[in-house]
């Protein structure tokens, strides 16, 4: 096991470092790393990373469990998209915060888009044990003859150990004692779990662009359909997109996501999972994206403000932003659009009588003190109005209002 993970860190320190010159803390130093150093690094390692015992529960589970160990922040830390509906069933909103994901089990996800990104990102990763040495020795020779383009040959247990175990700030810093930790995480991750489970921990934590995060949120943000749906076109563009997710967004840079798209191709060919023929016919299949998520309207806003601040308030304290929580509420869709047009024409009507610059409205089932409707001010973006401000929850004189009753 020593000899191993030695001749893993000589080739993968070489990779990663310029000709004459090692990474580590920026110095320069012989090409030639110490045993010395290494073994020095090992130690570190095996006092600052404990794996074991192994997390019980699902792959989710399992890599939350090593999130909030190794990267406290906000909870749950694999946060995941919120879906909250109106009474008939129609979405009023997609709640997010750092991002859109959709945790799936690994058999919920198109195999086209798994066979794409194992061909691409690590073509041995069924066989290696976490770290591919052959693409290590084919790494460092890359490196020696241009300095200017660096290869990591990270596999894809070293990338999720990346993205469980390192602060975004360290997982791209060129250095050896992260190389030496990727390479210690990743073997120690396939001796833990299964390839299966590595798997899926890798794709529902990848990003690919656009807020989007895991095959789920790839394929709606992108496609407007579930991963299993994904057609091979769809599975082969979405699987290049990790490599640059910002400079090939689809919605922004389509001919540079096609560009990709074809090396994705040309590997599963290479990988005999696809003929030429298949790949090229594949290639030609017009992309058809769907409505880009983030243009979406802002509807009731006022009531979903509320409608969080109710869920945080319950002795569970739902986080409506990252619990991946789907909430359906009394909420009327049509009466609320309704509701925002009368306050809409009222407004513009009194304005001029009697300088009105804001209204509010609330419409309760009678019987049940069901909300049908909540528009807390004529425009939730006029910061002028204070529009964000939900009026119907102010404490105001009822006035001549109560006189019917």
């Amino acid at each position: 096991m020593v000899t191993t993970v030695w001749m893993a860190l000589v080739f993968t320190l070489a990779g990663c470092a310029y000709p004459g010159q090692s990474a580590y803390w920026g110095r320069a130093v012989p090409g030639a790393v110490s045993s010395t150093l290494v073994d020095q690094r090992i130690q570190q390692y095996r006092n600052e990373y404990e794996l074991e015992p192994r997390p019980q529960g699902t792959p989710q589970e399992i890599a939350e469990a090593y999130m909030r160990r190794y990267q406290p922040g906000p909870l749950p830390r694999i946060f995941e998209s919120s879906y909250v509906y109106d009474r008939h069933g129609q979405l009023i909103a997609e709640i997010i915060d750092e991002g859109r994901r959709i945790w799936m089990p690994i058999d919920q996800i198109s195999p086209y888009l798994i066979q794409a990104l194992v061909s691409t990102e690590d073509g041995s990763f069924f066989d290696n044990s976490g770290v591919d040495h052959r693409r290590i020795v084919g790494a460092m020779l890359q490196n020696l003859g241009n300095p200017e383009q660096l290869s990591g040959a990270s596999t894809i247990t070293m990338q999720l150990a990346r993205n469980l175990f390192m602060q975004p700030e360290e997982r791209f810093a060129i250095s050896i004692e992260r190389k030496i930790d990727e390479v210690l995480l990743a073997q120690d991750l396939t001796r833990l779990f299964t390839k299966q489970e590595i798997l899926e921990m890798y794709l529902n934590l990848a990003y690919f662009g656009h807020l989007a995060y895991g095959p789920e949120a790839a394929a709606r943000t992108y496609f407007g359909k579930s991963a299993l749906e994904l057609t091979w076109a769809e599975a082969t563009l979405l699987a290049g997109l990790l490599q640059q997710p910002a400079n090939l967004d689809p919605f922004l840079h389509l001919e540079n996501a096609k560009a990709r798209q074809r090396i994705v191709l040309d590997m599963l060919v290479r990988r005999s999972y696809l003929t030429k023929v298949e790949a090229g016919r594949i290639y030609n299949e017009p992309i058809l994206l769907g409505e880009d998520p983030n243009l979406r309207a802002n509807l009731a806003p006022h009531f979903l403000v509320f409608l969080a601040d109710y869920l945080e308030r319950q002795p569970e304290a739902y986080q409506l932003s990252r619990d991946g929580l789907v909430v359906y509420t009394t909420l009327d869709l049509a009466m609320q659009q309704l509701g925002e047009e009368i306050i809409r024409t009222q407004v513009e009507k009194l304005r001029p009588i009697y300088n009105l610059t804001n209204a509010a409205l609330v419409a309760i089932k009678p019987g049940t003190g069901e909300i049908l409707t909540m528009v807390g001010s004529v425009d939730f973006g006029n910061e002028s109005i204070g529009g964000q401000v939900n009026v119907t929850l102010r404490e105001r004189q009822p006035g001549s209002a109560l006189k019917p009753i």
